[in-house]
């Protein structure tokens, strides 16, 4: 029973610790930058997909049935969460560039105030 709340949780954790941290980096007030945040979250989805993938095989093992189409579907699912886990990243990206960028027009662009 444990492994298969696991086995649900371990899909989407990625994707949540991109958001959670990546938005803290964004902010500035995070431990690390986006770009290390992303890197784990990229490294910890590849993790989850062979995680994952082996608790299936447990799965199909004890089951009764022994086809592999279950698998199919869970490197589907994993697949599908990496595109949204790639697609989060990619929007964090640009609101970090264009965030620095609006920084630094405004700093060149600040009016005299000695005059």
């Amino acid at each position: 029973m444990i492994l298969k709340v696991l086995f649900y949780i371990l899909f989407g954790l990625p994707l949540v610790f991109q958001m959670i941290f990546g938005i803290k980096a964004i902010r500035g007030n995070g431990p690390i930058k986006l770009w290390l945040v992303s890197l784990l979250s990229c490294v910890g989805q590849l993790s989850v997909t062979i995680i994952n993938s082996y608790l299936m095989a447990m799965f199909i093992r004890q089951a009764e049935s022994h086809d592999g189409l279950p698998m199919i579907g869970v490197l589907a699912v994993n697949m599908i969460f990496g595109v949204l886990l790639l697609f989060v990243i990619l929007i964090q990206s640009v609101i970090q560039y264009r965030l620095t960028r609006a920084k630094k027009h405004n700093k060149q662009t600040t009016p005299l105030d000695s005059k």
